[in-house]
């Protein structure tokens, strides 16, 4: 077990959550506790699911200034006993033989209020006698030679420290790494160096954890460092590093080359084999490429990041920190490079839950009201071989990162509420409904979506490279950095697939036809913008729809039935809470 202690300076920048999660999933510590978060819950919530940990206790920021979390996994067994701006007290397996306290401590920024803190440390002294930790910044030195640059610390402000860590029967682990904790950087060259930032320990608690370790880790977004305390002295399993194709690389020209060459290298063929062949070759080609040629942006992050610590120590020496500023500059570029990449994890819990191992049928009603679009002339032009700039041309066709083309439905949407807002007349009422799909694209039924095609007469040919399309997908789950075992999911279109929106709006269809056979049948009634005038009966927006009717229950029942039967048919469900 491991716990990790930081003033991170605010966990709303977008670099120190970056970071956090970085040293999160290098060391794996049990417990984090982090102050001066300067954000709200909300923001302690999203930073709880990045670092995948499953419990957390928050000390509110006052104002702008200060906040403390501390964040523990399922496999502590911890109990926060109280908590204050100053301090998160909590005993690990309470009630148990071996149980023992942890604090995490933030000490007093404001000199002349410090005695507040250590005031608060007293207390906390007087109500147990359990081993006992303490770990944070405490935001004071006890000797001159834990600080370097600046004007000397008042002997009294020190010796009000010791006598605390006197009073509470506190030693200090000592620590491995940078021999300070926080440092201050002005721009005429000038710096200091302090040891704010440590873990203290009672006697009973380090008889019982002797062989603990305390580390100073490196940071560059916070000016305190990290600081880990391992109670069994484990050094972190190396992780292997997957692949993963990074937009960035798409600046170097260099890219696009390596992309044609392992491209155009194969059988020829074309098949589903050759294709998936390439595939590998390209991600194997452009890892080698990204290592020796782009520079692998963590490679040179670690690499400026040593370099910025041996400056730090000849910043110390010659009193000046411009080489050391510019290498932080450096890093910092390179950070904000690295925010735009990595996965979208909630991309995979989307998808974890579009998986269901069953297969069903489409009923013949939901199919009926399905016309044939597709005559053999479309067929004959979808189904001949493709040529080369058929393919250049769809792809030139897709934006990188949105979805495909404008919608101009939002404007129609907004001047059919703005005039049924105005409505004054006639023997009926109107309403709109808004609906909104739960995991729309996750929810696809693939029998559903090929009975669809079918019904519209794509031929056969066709409709197997659409769905092969979609059923050669697999997913692994990271255990420890390392994919493990291979999930085949049976319903579902992926979000980011330029196919995607296409195969929806197919999906769509069936919604669509079951509304306008439920118009011309005389079961709902549209909303029509003048006398006269064609009646709007839905707008369809993805997984938002808009459906217009008359405010009558006899509509309302209709409206609940067909969307009844689309939710059977196409494994769709409405999403009542947003709806």
């Amino acid at each position: 077990m491991s716990c990790l202690a930081w003033n991170c300076r605010g966990l709303g920048n977008l670099r120190t959550g970056k970071e956090l999660v970085e040293i999160v999933r290098a060391k794996d510590p049990a417990v984090v506790f982090l102050a001066e978060t300067l954000t709200n819950d909300a923001r302690l919530e999203f930073i709880q699911s990045s670092i995948g940990f499953d419990h957390r206790w928050v000390v509110p920021r006052v104002g702008r200034s200060g906040g403390l979390v501390v964040y523990w996994k399922d496999s502590v067994n911890s109990k926060v006993e109280g908590s204050d701006r100053h301090y998160i007290d909590a005993v690990i397996d309470k009630n148990l033989e071996n149980e023992w306290r942890i604090t995490g401590f933030y000490g007093e920024p404001d000199t002349a209020r410090r005695h507040e803190a250590w005031s608060k440390l007293r207390s906390l002294n007087s109500q147990s006698e359990k081993p006992w930790l303490c770990i944070g910044d405490f935001n004071e030195i006890v000797r001159q030679d834990e600080k370097l640059g600046g004007a000397s610390r008042p002997h009294w402000q020190m010796q009000q420290f010791r006598e605390v860590i006197d009073e509470c029967r506190f030693m200090d682990l000592g620590f491995e790494g940078s021999k300070f904790t926080w440092s201050k950087h002005f721009e005429d060259g000038r710096s200091i160096w302090e040891r704010l930032d440590r873990c203290l320990v009672t006697n009973s608690w380090f008889m019982r954890f002797a062989g603990s370790k305390v580390f100073h880790l490196t940071c560059s977004s916070s000016d305190h460092v990290p600081i880990l305390i391992s109670l069994s002295s484990l050094i972190p399993l190396v992780r292997k590093k997957l692949f993963r194709f990074e937009q960035m690389w798409l600046s170097n020209s260099s890219c696009e080359e390596v992309l044609f060459s392992a491209w155009g290298s194969g059988s020829g063929y074309g098949d589903g084999e050759d294709i998936l062949r390439k595939v590998e070759r390209c991600g194997r080609d452009l890892g080698h490429w990204e290592k020796n040629v782009f520079g692998n942006v963590r490679m040179e992050l670690n690499r400026l990041k040593k370099v910025l610590a041996k400056e730090e120590r000849v910043a110390m020496v010659s009193g000046n920190n411009l080489r050391r500023r510019q290498i932080k500059r450096d890093i910092e570029v390179l950070q904000e490079r690295e925010a735009t990449c990595g996965p979208n994890v909630q991309e995979f819990y989307g998808l974890i839950k579009g998986i269901k191992i069953q297969k069903g049928s489409v009923s013949a009603s939901m199919l009926e009201c399905v016309p044939t679009l597709i005559d053999e002339e479309m067929n004959t032009t979808l189904c001949k071989d493709f040529e080369a700039w058929e393919v250049n041309s769809a792809l030139q066709q897709m934006s990188p990162l949105k979805a495909p083309g404008p919608d101009d439905n939002i404007l129609v949407a907004f001047e059919t509420l703005h005039s049924m807002k105005n409505y004054k007349g006639g023997s009926y009422e109107y309403m709109a409904l808004k609906l909104d799909m739960s995991k729309a694209y996750d929810r696809v039924e693939w029998y559903y979506l090929e009975a669809i095609m079918m019904k519209m007469g794509f031929r056969e040919r066709w409709i197997k490279l659409v769905m092969g399309c979609m059923k050669t997908v697999s997913y692994s789950v990271l255990v420890n950095g390392e994919p493990c075992g291979i999930i085949c999911p049976t319903r579902g279109i992926r979000q980011g697939d330029p196919l995607s929106p296409f195969l929806f709006l197919l999906c769509t269809v069936g919604l669509n036809r079951l509304i306008k056979n439920a118009d011309l049948q005389g079961d709902i009634h549209g909303f029509s913008l003048c006398k006269r005038g064609p009646k709007l009966t839905h707008l369809l927006f993805a997984d938002d729809s808009l459906i217009f009717c008359r405010s009558t229950m006899e509509e309302c029942d209709k409206v609940l039935d067909l969307l009844y039967k689309y939710e059977e048919a196409s494994g769709q469900k409405v999403n009542r809470s947003k709806t």
